[in-house]
């Protein structure tokens, strides 16, 4: 068993499903009262959607929402998880000498953040700590690539010759220039598009790939 496996970061890794709620609340650009109303009968999956429709339907929304986004990515990116079964899929490939790389469009810092936290510095540190950077049975730090545009992220993904991509957001299989030869799968989407596999779990990546 031979081939390269390129997987994206943020929300597809990294889980901030909860994360956008309990940092919109304490920005207060949302409130107990509409989190009770809004999310208490959602899917967690659903939650960053609804808090930014909520949020940029407001005074000054785009600057609001690009505001919690470089919160959610920097200051309280301690409030994020891994998404469960990614470990166990890391592992299977170490064992198969699976080459897999992290590809993430990610800027330096986020938008109108005064406090200037570095988002890829943060990231590395939350992969550190929950041990998805490790020479034992996750990815190296040399394997893992930053872009700061999706183009880049693309060009990324063509060079290291990717058998497959991982990625929770379809947009970046619909860009002309994503290679062709490399395997689209989407994650964590209940809608499905044609030529693209769908998978709702990491368990079920890992059946798809080892059976």
């Amino acid at each position: 068993m031979s081939f390269i496996v390129g997987i994206d970061l943020d929300n597809t890794i990294i889980n901030y499903n909860n994360s956008f709620k309990d940092t919109a609340s304490k920005l207060n650009l949302i409130s107990e009262y509409w989190i009770t109303n809004n999310l208490f009968s959602s899917n967690n999956f659903l939650h960053k959607k609804i808090i930014k429709n909520h949020i940029l339907s407001s005074v000054s929304g785009q600057q609001n929402w690009e505001y919690l986004q470089g919160q959610v990515y920097g200051r309280d990116i301690h409030r994020a998880t891994i998404f469960p079964g990614v470990s166990n899929f890391l592992l299977h490939c170490r064992k198969r000498e699976i080459k897999v790389y992290i590809i993430s469009h990610k800027t330096e810092y986020g938008h109108f953040d005064k406090h200037k936290i570095h988002l890829r510095n943060a990231a590395l540190e939350l992969l550190k700590n929950k041990n998805i950077i490790s020479s034992e049975n996750g990815v190296s730090k040399e394997n893992i690539f930053f872009q700061n545009t999706r183009n880049e992220k693309i060009g990324i993904i063509s060079k290291l010759h990717c058998d497959y991509f991982i990625d929770d957001l379809h947009q970046v299989f619909s860009e002309p220039n994503f290679p062709s030869n490399c395997k689209k799968i989407l994650f964590n989407d209940p809608r499905c598009y044609t030529d693209i596999l769908c998978f709702n779990s990491w368990y079920k990546i890992n059946k798809y790939f080892f059976k």
